[in-house]
């Protein structure tokens, strides 16, 4: 794909019929066995209709038909976008700790893609997971995710700024407990 074009939108999925000699090959198969792709060297702006081509890792394995055969993808001029970035910290640190403050080492991204996809971004986050045992302050690096208004993820745009880190705060939680209280009951309930 030419630098100055971006797809206008998702890739489409493929369906393969294989071909192997014995069946317990054929049993072993994953879609990682096998590389789909489209050839958009030299291909221009606009609609295009373009044969998908099939490898198979395992030599052992024939591609005999690929469903569709051809997919319809729309290229347009990449534009550029700079969006702030939404922190978002998934699980806890280690029990009786709690994140503080979380500190990302920049606040805005620049998202490349089609201005058609540019226009459906909701939020760009900057996504942390937690593994349940941090006791003190960490820095984290993040992985970016841009999602449009239903939470889907727009994998077709390109963040070009994507080594930042998150400084996480991490402190103990004052120490707390939970005891049961009886009430007791004083005087007599009327007749």
């Amino acid at each position: 794909l030419a630098p100055e074009l971006a797809l206008s939108s998702e890739m489409p999925s493929v369906k393969l019929t294989v071909r192997a000699e014995d069946q317990s090959t054929l049993r072993r198969l994953s879609p990682s066995d096998f590389e789909a792709y489209v050839d958009l060297r030299d291909s221009g702006a606009g609609a295009q209709n373009i044969p998908v081509s099939v490898t198979s890792r395992n030599p052992l394995v024939n591609v005999v038909r690929v469903t569709p055969s051809n997919v319809n993808i729309e290229l347009s001029p990449v534009r550029k976008k700079i969006f702030s970035l939404v922190t978002d910290i998934e699980g806890a640190p280690s029990r009786g700790f709690k994140v503080q403050s979380a500190r990302l080492s920049r606040d805005t991204v620049t998202v490349s893609g089609a201005e058609n996809l540019l226009k459906k971004v909701d939020i760009v986050r900057a996504h942390v997971v937690l593994n349940g045992n941090e006791r003190q302050n960490i820095v984290k690096p993040v992985e970016i995710q841009v999602l449009d208004g239903g939470g889907q993820i727009l994998e077709v745009l390109k963040v070009e700024d994507q080594d930042i880190e998150l400084t996480l705060e991490i402190r103990e939680v004052e120490a707390t407990k939970e005891v049961g209280i009886k009430a007791k009951l004083v005087g007599a309930l009327a007749n």
